[in-house]
C-alpha cells in the first residue's frame, strides 16, 4: 500500500452488457436464467448493488444488432440484450445517486432524436445522464437499417463532428430560466430566451428547438472510447471522459497525457477531462482461487468466436487476485498518474458487483481511494466538471 495521498478519489464506473462479459457459455455455466437480463427485477437488484458500492456511474454497453450470424457466433456470443436508452430510463426510479450512461451510436441516428432523449433522461434523473458516444461499423449495421454508412473515414469523422455540434446547439436552444409560467399574465415562456436553430449542414438539417428544457447539467456528460475510429485526439476533443484498455502503465500514461494536452488546446476547462482504464477484475478469496477463475475465463474466450472486447467500450486489462491484491494493483496504476479511475468490466452480473462491493470496493474505501457516501450533486458536479454555458444566451463565454 502506498503512503502517497491522492488529491481526489478514483472515478469508478461499471459497464453493463446483459449478464456480463464472459462469452455465452459463461452465464450458461453459472446457471443464469436466460430471460433474467430482460426482466426489470434484474436491473432493480443490480441498481441496489451498484449504489451500495458507490460507483460514479453505470455504463450501459450496447450497439444494435449481432456480432455475427454464423452458427458458432450465435452459439457463444451473448448477443441478446435490451436497448440502452430503455434500460437507462428504467434505472432512474431504482437509483438516487449513481450516474446513468447510455451507449448510443451516431451512425444511423439523428441529432434531434438523440439530444431529446438525453435531455429527457437528464431531467428525469435530476442531472445524472451521460452519453457513451459510439459508432457502428461493418456490414451488419447497414443490413439492419437498410442504409449505407459513409465509406471514407474523413467523411465519417466530419459527419460525427457535425452531429455532436448539433446536439450541443439543441441542448442550448432554451436558456435555463426561459420558462415563466405566470398564471396572471398567462405567459408560459420568454421568447427572447428561446433559440430555434436554422441549421443546414452537409449531413444534417435542423430547424427549430428541442421541446425539452435545457438539461440540469447543461449538457449530459459525454464519454467515448480511446480507440474510436477517429483516434484518441477526436475522443479527447469531444468527450468529457475517455476510456481505454491499456496493457501497461506507460501506455496508459501516454494516452492520458494526450487526452489532457488535446483537451487543453481546445477548451479552457480541458484540464478537467478524465481518462478511465477498462479493467476486468477476477476476485477470489485466495490468489490461487482467483488465478483458477482467470484461467477458466481465458479458456471461455479462447473457445469462443467472440473477441474480448465490449461493444461500445473496447478492450480491457485483466487483474486477478484477492481484494487486497487487486486494490494494490489499482492503487499502483492510479497513483502513477496513468488514469483518473477505472471502468470495471464484470464477467458475470450481478454476481461480480455483489462480490466487489464487499471485497475490492471496501479495500479502496479503507485506503481513502473511493467514497463511502455519495455527495448531493449532479453527475457533472461529482466528477468535478464545469457546467457549460449556453452558447446562445447571456451565459455564453462563461
Amino acid at each position: 500500500m502506498s503512503d502517497i495521498k491522492p488529491n481526489r478519489t478514483m472515478v469508478l464506473s461499471l459497464s453493463v452488457n446483459g449478464a456480463g462479459y464472459a462469452p455465452g457459455t459463461g452465464p450458461a455455466a453459472a446457471g443464469i436464467d436466460p430471460p433474467a437480463w430482460l426482466d426489470r427485477n434484474f436491473y432493480k437488484k443490480l441498481a441496489a448493488s451498484v449504489e451500495k458500492a458507490k460507483f460514479d456511474f453505470i455504463l450501459i454497453d450496447d450497439l444494435p444488432g449481432f456480432n455475427g450470424y454464423a452458427a458458432e457466433q450465435l452459439t457463444t456470443a451473448a448477443s441478446i440484450r435490451p436497448e440502452s436508452v430503455s434500460v437507462a430510463g428504467m434505472l432512474v426510479p431504482f437509483t438516487e445517486h449513481v450516474g446513468i450512461a447510455a451507449t448510443i451510436p451516431i451512425t444511423f441516428n439523428e441529432p434531434y432524436h438523440i439530444s431529446r432523449k438525453l435531455a429527457s433522461l437528464d431531467h428525469l434523473s435530476k442531472g445524472r445522464a451521460a452519453w457513451n458516444i459510439a459508432f457502428n461499423s461493418g456490414d451488419a449495421a447497414e443490413r439492419h437499417f437498410g442504409r449505407e454508412r459513409l465509406k471514407g473515414l474523413e467523411e465519417q469523422q466530419e459527419q460525427a463532428e457535425e452531429f455532436l455540434g448539433l446536439t450541443d446547439k439543441l441542448w442550448d436552444s432554451w436558456e435555463d430560466d426561459s420558462l415563466i409560467i405566470d398564471k396572471e399574465s398567462g405567459i408560459y415562456a420568454d421568447p427572447d430566451k428561446h433559440h430555434p436553430l436554422q441549421f443546414k449542414g452537409r449531413y444534417y438539417s435542423v430547424k427549430g428547438a428541442l421541446n425539452v428544457l435545457r438539461p440540469p447539467q447543461g449538457h449530459p456528460i459525454k464519454l467515448t472510447r480511446a480507440d474510436s475510429p477517429f483516434g484518441l485526439r477526436f475522443a479527447a476533443e469531444h468527450a468529457d471522459i475517455v476510456f481505454g484498455g491499456a496493457q501497461s502503465i506507460d501506455e496508459a500514461k501516454q494516452a492520458n497525457a494526450v487526452v489532457k494536452q488535446v483537451a487543453k488546446a481546445v477548451s479552457v476547462t480541458g484540464d478537467q477531462k478524465l481518462f478511465l482504464l477498462n479493467v476486468m477484475l477476477i476476485q477470489g478469496d485466495t490468489e490461487q482461487e482467483a488465478n483458477r477463475q482467470a484461467k477458466l475465463l481465458e479458456a471461455l474466450f479462447a473457445d469462443s468466436s467472440v473477441n474480448s472486447q465490449g461493444l461500445g467500450i473496447g478492450g480491457w486489462l485483466t487483474v486477478a487476485g484477492t481484494p487486497a491484491q487487486i486494490a494494490d494493483e489499482l492503487e499502483r496504476w492510479y497513483l502513477s498518474g496513468s488514469c483518473d479511475g477505472f471502468n470495471f468490466i464484470p464477467p458475470l452480473l450481478p454476481e461480480s458487483v455483489d462480490a466487489w462491493a464487499d471485497g475490492i470496493i471496501r479495500e479502496l474505501q479503507i485506503r481513502g481511494l473511493h467514497r463511502t457516501e455519495y455527495e448531493d450533486a449532479t453527475l457533472r458536479e461529482r466528477l468535478g466538471l464545469t457546467r457549460p454555458g449556453n452558447q446562445f444566451g447571456r451565459e455564453a463565454g462563461q
